[in-house]
């Protein structure tokens, strides 16, 4: 598992957070996008520096969007670098193979759990609370 220092920790949670509206498209800076506004232009630049995320579209980001349980998954395993290759499968088996790895690297890690032990929940939407339970444990 790859350790983070408190102060890259704190940016990766502030980063998820504003993240949570996002899944990966079109690569853009967040100053092309017309819905990031001056409040997530620092966040949208990060993640996409660090290849974490990009936008819906060329014009767009979806900073108001919601977000599924799956690609809240990957956003928080690809910011925390965990290696996603050497995880135990978690056997959740509703989870897609685009965010099979990262969701069995956090649970590997004991960041999320399921729903049950066999169902993830990979098409809801994350709630505010599983975000807080996600982030704190990371």
């Amino acid at each position: 598992m790859a350790y983070l220092t408190r102060l890259q920790r704190k940016f990766v949670a502030s980063t998820f957070v504003a993240a949570l509206a996002v899944s990966a498209v079109v690569p853009v800076s967040a100053s092309s996008y017309s819905d990031v506004s001056d409040r997530y232009k620092e966040a949208v630049n990060y993640l996409e520096v660090q290849k974490i995320t990009q936008g819906l579209t060329a014009k767009s980001f979806g900073t108001g969007n919601s977000i599924k349980r799956a690609d809240a998954a990957i956003l928080l395993a690809k910011a925390m670098q965990l290696d996603i290759e050497q995880a135990p499968e978690s056997k959740f088996t509703d989870v897609p193979d685009r965010a099979k790895k990262y969701v069995d690297a956090l649970k590997a890690n004991g960041i999320i759990n399921g729903k049950t032990i066999e169902s993830f929940a990979s098409n809801q939407l994350i709630t505010r609370g599983e975000a807080a339970l996600m982030l704190a444990k990371a």
